[in-house]
């Protein structure tokens, strides 16, 4: 007995033992037991939207927002995902989508490789940065420049201070405003200036959200002008291609309606040519019978003929249909701006699919006929201009009800998230199927996050 008992106590440490290695293992390879923290020379992730993961000691595992960078550390972004790394003042480096960077050496000396995509490094008031990319190093104490990775080159956006670069023995400095791009495989080096309007929308953002100040080569006004610039242009090529499907299919529909009355009149035609031919045998039947004087030439003594069988009269022809008037018109506008202020709830992986101005399609006019719904519309202009959209029917309300658009479904920002839409600034409190339009009708599709609806007018139902 006393036996077992040594034996069973003897297995239980075993698993506590196992157990303690075992937390002890994973802590080591995620920092836990790290106490640089303290020490202040450290990097922490300090902001992360979508999926962001981390590779240490050859173990991948997503990152969180704490996690302790060490050196050696590889961090990596999923699609549509971002990633800021920062110390105890600010973020330092922020992450693309697609981004990918080694960390060379952290503490008193920050040495950043950027392996695939795009980084910003903010380096302003620190000493001893260096930035790498492909074969070249790059110093960018006290600057602000963005690193580009990309396959057979990499540039180096400059937008702050002056970084500089080592060629052989001698050391070449490039201030604010100028790109550097760097052909892999080559001396080559081209330098350019830099202007607001090459940046992508992504590096615009992460500028603005870094605090730009008076010592960058363009100010905050400059980058809002562009993306405002921007998202006209994108209002604009959308109305485009929806007018062009609009009068694609109002061509199609009176192509369609010319064949149905080429073919109603054929078969008009044809039935005119048959009564005619009808009428002529019925001529040549009178002028027979009066030839013989009413009565039926006998060949025998018994009446063999029978009366003609009379034929079957063609139906008439029906009315032809009349098309319904096509000079009515609405506006639709579809909106998920609430999300902007709601990203920390959001989906991962669904950052993508927000615009930065939170407008999806901008106010577009459309024709409709007489009979058609909110529903229609809505379908006819997400299939026109590409935008995604899935539905479903709901046989209790008799209507359909919007699932998803542009990727943005229903619990994807919260608990009380999905779709809306008010006509004329109603919400109506009926599917979108059910509500018929009227001429000059407004049509707003509005994503909520809160109080299902009230954070965008419509209040609780």
């Amino acid at each position: 007995m006393r036996k077992r008992m040594i034996l069973n106590l003897c297995m239980v440490l075993t698993i506590i033992l196992v157990a303690v290695c075992g937390v002890m293992a994973v802590g080591s390879v995620k920092g836990w037991f790290d106490d640089s923290v303290e020490t202040g020379n450290t990097l922490t992730v300090t902001e992360k939207t979508g999926i962001a993961m981390i590779e240490r000691n050859g173990i991948a595992y997503e990152v969180s927002e704490g996690t302790v960078v060490r050196q050696g550390d590889i961090l990596y972004t999923k699609n549509a995902s971002t990633l800021q790394i920062g110390d105890a003042e600010k973020s330092r480096i922020s992450l693309d989508g697609n981004a990918e960077i080694s960390i060379q050496a952290v503490g008193e000396a920050l040495s950043v490789e950027v392996l695939k995509g795009d980084a910003l490094i903010d380096a302003r008031g620190m000493t001893g940065v260096t930035a790498i990319t492909g074969d070249t190093n790059v110093s960018v104490d006290g600057a602000v420049a963005s690193v580009s990775t990309q396959t057979g080159s990499s540039m180096v956006y400059v937008y702050s201070g002056s970084v500089t670069r080592t060629e052989g023995e001698a050391a070449i400095e490039t201030e604010a405003g100028l790109v550097i791009t760097i052909v892999a495989n080559s001396d080559e080096v081209d330098i350019t200036s830099l202007s607001a309007n090459s940046l992508s929308d992504t590096q615009m953002t992460k500028l603005i959200k870094c605090g730009m100040d008076e010592t960058f080569c363009f100010t905050e006004a400059d980058l809002n002008k562009v993306r405002s610039d921007r998202e006209a242009e994108k209002l604009k090529a959308q109305q485009a291609l929806l007018a062009q499907k609009e009068a694609e299919n109002q061509a199609r529909a009176e192509a369609e309606k010319q064949a149905e009355e080429a073919k109603r009149a054929e078969e008009a035609k044809k039935a005119e040519e048959a009564k005619k031919q009808e009428n002529s045998q019925k001529d040549t039947t009178s002028s027979e019978s009066a030839a013989t004087g009413g009565t039926s030439i006998e060949s025998n003594t018994e009446d063999n003929t029978q009366p003609p069988a009379s034929e079957e009269q063609p139906a008439p022809e029906p009315e032809p249909v009349i098309p319904e008037d096509t000079s009515l018109y609405c506006t639709i506008e579809i909106r998920c701006d609430t999300i902007l202020d709601n990203m920390g709830n959001l989906t991962e992986g669904k950052e993508g699919y927000v615009p930065e101005s939170g407008t999806i399609l901008g106010t577009s006019a459309v024709a409709f006929t007489e009979g058609e719904t909110v529903f229609d519309v809505l379908q006819r202009v997400c299939d026109s201009t590409g935008i995604q959209l899935e539905y479903s029917w709901t046989p209790m309300y008799d209507s359909y009800y919007i699932e998803g658009i542009n990727h943005l479904y229903e619990f994807d920002c919260g608990n009380e998230s999905g779709w809306m839409y008010k006509v004329n600034g109603w919400f109506p409190n009926y599917g979108c199927s059910s509500y018929d339009l009227q001429d000059g009708d407004t049509i707003v599709w509005c994503y909520t996050c809160n109080g299902l609806g009230a954070d965008v007018g419509g209040g609780n139902f």
